[in-house]
């Protein structure tokens, strides 16, 4: 009851979190556009990523911490929604010809991605409760997507207890890292078509 009655409690958290997401997304899309004028083509989100690291690091730089309970409360409702469209956006019916395939597909990369990370990621980042965490965030990823390791973490660490490290380098690496070499992959690819066709 005492939670309703002060409701500045949520408020102010809720309020300050939707401004930083707010600024992230501005600047995020101004540097975005920048970038493109200067011939530089990344993905929308990974600038507004650069741009939220910014402001976390500078808030607490200033002795100002987002409230992280709040962002991971805004994280969560995100990732649902996103899974939640992912999946109403598959026209299954499509896929009917080509199950067989699919399911041949499927289970060999389930398979490989288990083995790898029991056997690879696990060992490499330390044989420890991390290193679980980050493995089953690689599964993730391998399977999906980076809000699907974020799914899987979150799995874990809601039965197990939380892991900072896992969370830390998963997100940062699947979202920022790989999308970055990606972007620059692309580009150089696309280069090398264009200059091959003229």
């Amino acid at each position: 009851m005492s939670e309703l009655a002060d409701p500045t409690e949520w408020i102010r958290p809720v309020l300050v979190t939707l401004l930083a997401l707010a600024l992230c997304v501005s600047f995020g899309d101004l540097v975005n556009r920048h970038l493109f004028e200067q011939d530089v083509r990344l993905p929308g989100f990974l600038t507004a990523m650069f741009i939220g690291i910014l402001v976390t690091n500078v808030a607490d730089t200033i002795r100002r911490p987002l409230a992280h309970s709040t962002i991971d409360r805004f994280g969560e409702v995100s990732l649902h929604i996103f899974l939640a469209m992912s999946m109403m956006a598959i026209e299954l019916w499509v896929l009917d010809d080509a199950a067989s395939t699919i399911m041949i597909v499927l289970v060999a990369q389930v398979l490989l991605m288990t083995v790898f990370a029991v056997f690879v990621v696990y060992r490499v980042m330390g044989r420890d409760y991390d290193a679980v965490v980050i493995a089953a965030g690689f599964v993730g990823m391998g399977l999906g997507a980076t809000p699907v390791a974020i799914a899987n973490m979150n799995a874990v660490t809601h039965r197990y207890g939380p892991s900072t490290k896992a969370f830390l380098v998963v997100p940062l690496v699947g979202a920022f890292f790989i999308d970055l070499l990606n972007a620059g992959t692309i580009n150089v690819f696309i280069d090398l078509i264009r200059n091959y066709l003229t």
